[in-house]
Order: structure tokens, then C-alpha cells, then sequence
């Protein structure tokens, strides 16, 4: 049997009026997508260069900056994708993200050059559109993400203030979470001796029958892959 025509109607109508109300049921996919891939785990030059990156990407711009606003010490740190490591601004120079972060305003404008607020040395000298989005995790904390430069269309949309709303979370809590080189180094140092014991005790199940000999050697294995001074079987 085949599916009649008006069955056929009645299908097509329950799809379109899915399609019309799935946005009012289930997150939006494409900022589900833009914060999975902002969100990174690596030393902390790669993981700025990759979070830049990727933000230039989802937002079609010229340049991605993060900024970190310190209140108590008075210190501003600014991170790209020009730089291995945190630049200090000068925190009587930080323009219009600094604007944004004392107010905790997200600022979106087709011309920076006409923002009260504009300074040449932390904005620069394009005549281009910016978007700011605050995010402030207490009263002496504030991080900011500045985009710069959008080509097509020239100006962000309501849109982009929505998506960069929703992956600001995830970009931030990634450099947060980025480590020095040397711990890197360390724990795959240490998640590769304990894979090896792992490998050994597996081995040892697979290829010893003789529990006299198994038991003593679970439990040496165990010891090593939970750095544990004894154990008991």
C-alpha cells in the first residue's frame, strides 16, 4: 500500500508546523555548535590562539580579542591571536571594552571612531564595526570579548549579540581552565605511566592462569595505577 494524498497534506503540515515551533522547543543547534568549538583544553598559547581563531570564524571579522578586567590590582590583560601571552593595557586606555566592562554593557556599533569612549591606542585606527560582550564574574572580576572588523554584512546583527551572549560562557572558561606548559607535560607524564599499568594488568588477566602468581601481580599493578602504597585482593 502507498500513502494517499491527503495523508501525504497531513504530514507536510505537521513538518512545517515543527519547523515553525522547534525554535521555541529546543536550543539553537547553531550556538550549540559555536560554543563546542570555542571550547578548549591546552596550554595556554594555543588555547588563545585556537578560542581567536575560532571566533573570528563563527563571526566573519577581522580580529577576535579577550580581555580580563582585574578592579582590586587595577590590572587589564588583553589576549589574541598576535600574541603567545597576556599584554598589559593601560587601564586609562582600554577604549571601548573598557567602557563596556566598567558598565557591564554589550556594545555593538557600525563605527567604533564614533564612540565616545573610542581610543586609539587599545581601538585602533579602523573605521569598522565592533561588538563587546561583558561578562562579569564578580565586582572585581570582568572579562570581555571584542570582535572587530566584520566584513559581510558590515555590521553585527542581534543575532551575533545572541550567539556571542551564548558561547562568551564557554570561550572565558576555557582560558580560564588553559594551563602552563610544564603542567601539561606533567600530567601526560603521569596519565601515560598509569595507561601502562593499565596495559599490564590487562595483560597479566589475559595471559596468567596461575593465581598464585596473578593475585601478587594485580595487586602490584593496582598499586602503581593508583599511586597507592597497598592494596588487598
Amino acid at each position: 500500500k502507498f500513502f494517499t494524498k491527503n495523508e501525504i497534506d497531513i504530514a507536510t503540515s505537521l513538518v512545517s508546523k515543527f519547523q515553525t515551533y522547534s525554535g521555541f522547543l529546543f536550543p539553537d543547534l547553531r550556538s550549540q555548535i559555536a560554543a563546542a568549538s570555542v571550547t578548549q583544553f591546552d596550554t595556554l598559547p594555543e588555547v588563545i590562539k585556537s578560542v581567536c581563531a575560532s571566533l573570528s570564524k563563527i563571526f566573519k571579522c577581522r580580529k577576535s580579542e579577550i580581555w580580563l578586567f582585574k578592579k582590586k590590582k587595577n590590572i587589564v590583560l588583553r589576549y589574541d591571536d598576535d600574541s603567545d601571552s597576556a599584554q598589559f593595557i593601560d587601564p586609562e586606555k582600554c577604549g571601548c571594552v573598557g567602557y563596556s566592562a566598567q558598565h557591564n554593557q554589550l556594545i555593538n556599533s557600525h563605527s567604533v571612531l564614533d564612540q565616545e569612549s573610542y581610543n586609539q591606542n587599545s581601538d585602533g585606527y579602523h573605521d569598522e564595526n565592533i561588538l563587546i560582550n561583558p561578562l562579569r564574574i564578580s565586582s572585581k572580576k570582568t572579562w570581555c570579548i571584542a570582535l572587530r572588523g566584520r566584513a559581510v554584512p558590515p555590521y553585527f546583527s542581534k543575532s551575533d549579540e545572541i550567539m556571542l551572549r551564548a558561547v562568551t560562557p564557554f570561550a572565558i572558561r576555557s582560558i580560564s581552565c588553559a594551563v602552563l606548559p610544564s603542567t601539561v607535560e606533567e600530567h601526560l607524564n603521569e596519565y601515560q605511566q598509569r595507561l601502562t599499568a593499565l596495559l599490564e594488568v590487562a595483560e597479566a588477566l589475559s595471559g596468567v592462569l596461575d593465581l598464585e602468581n596473578l593475585f601478587p601481580l594485580i595487586m602490584d599493578r593496582a598499586c602503581s595505577l593508583l599511586s597507592a602504597e597497598r592494596c588487598s585482593l
